[in-house]
C-alpha cells in the first residue's frame, strides 16, 4: 500500500485503488483496511460492499475503467495521477 495523490472523483473518497486488477473501493475507512488487505489482497476476494454504485443503476461496477467518470477519459499528462506517491521522487523516475 502507499499513499498516492488525488484520482479526480473527490465525491466518493476515501477511495482505495488496488492494482494489477484495478478494482476501485470507495468510501473507505480506516475500520475497511484489514477487512481489503484479508479479503482482497490475502484471499483474492474483492470487498463487494465497497464497490462504485452508479448512481443511475444502482449496480456496483467493480472496474475503475467501467465507471463512467473514467471511462470517457484518456490521461495524457497526468496518466499517472493517483497511481504514484507524489512526494517520492522516485515514484517520477
Amino acid at each position: 500500500m502507499d499513499f498516492t495523490g488525488c484520482h479526480g472523483f473527490c465525491e466518493q473518497g476515501p477511495i482505495a485503488f488496488v492494482e494489477p486488477e484495478g478494482i476501485f473501493y470507495t468510501h473507505v475507512s480506516v475500520e475497511d483496511v484489514p477487512e481489503i488487505a484479508q479479503s482482497h489482497l490475502q484471499e483474492g476476494k474483492p470487498v463487494k460492499r465497497l464497490f462504485y454504485k452508479d448512481p443511475v443503476t444502482a449496480q456496483a461496477v467493480p472496474c475503475y475503467k467501467d465507471i463512467d467518470f473514467y471511462a470517457k477519459q484518456q490521461r495524457i499528462v497526468l496518466r499517472n495521477c493517483g497511481r504514484i506517491n507524489p512526494e517520492r521522487i522516485e515514484d517520477y523516475l
